[in-house]
């Protein structure tokens, strides 16, 4: 009977020992379950490129509350048909939303200025009117998706995907 006192009160000083070097609200592994070793202190990197997220610009004053007139589309000059009307497009700093005419029909959306000159529009619609000719507001419309960047004078609005010739160039309307 020692044997069995002197082993039963080694398992209760082992198990009483395991259980005080535990952590506060940390779990132990279940019996057969291995986990990865990690060093103690150890720093976790983390691929910041990832998780850098895009800096919100806001507004700018130099486009928005001002009406731009369409002028340039893909290196082509946009000519207005006699049965259309010119196509434009406004900005809505309050609201960040867009609004203007693809030639026919009534555009609109959402947009977001950030920095380095770029813009994201989003949730881009219009009307669905049928004209005689669709041509520059089904490219307009198509377009508005792909711009990632701008650039603004004093005169001209164009838009860019990447950062080579703009796809879409508009002249302010005074």
């Amino acid at each position: 009977m020692k044997i069995n006192r002197h082993a039963f009160s080694i398992v209760v000083a082992v198990t009483f020992f395991i259980s005080c070097n535990q952590q506060p609200g940390s779990k132990q592994p279940s019996a057969g379950v291995q986990t990865p070793a990690i060093e103690e202190n150890a720093v976790i990197k983390a691929d910041t490129a990832a998780l850098t997220e895009t800096v919100v610009k806001g507004t700018d004053p130099r486009i928005e509350g001002r009406k731009w007139i369409l002028i340039q589309m893909m290196g082509e000059r946009v000519e207005v048909s006699r049965s259309n009307k010119p196509a434009f497009i406004q900005f809505d700093p309050a609201a960040l939303k867009f609004t203007g005419s693809g030639s026919c029909n009534s555009i609109f959306g959402t947009y977001k200025i950030l920095e380095g000159e770029r813009i994201n529009f989003s949730d881009i619609g219009g009307t669905r009117m049928a004209c005689p000719d669709m041509t520059t507001e089904n490219k307009l419309l198509e377009i508005l998706g792909k711009i990632e960047y701008y650039r603004v004078t004093e005169s001209e609005l164009m838009f860019y995907q990447e950062k080579t010739s703009p796809i879409a160039v508009f002249a302010l309307m005074n």
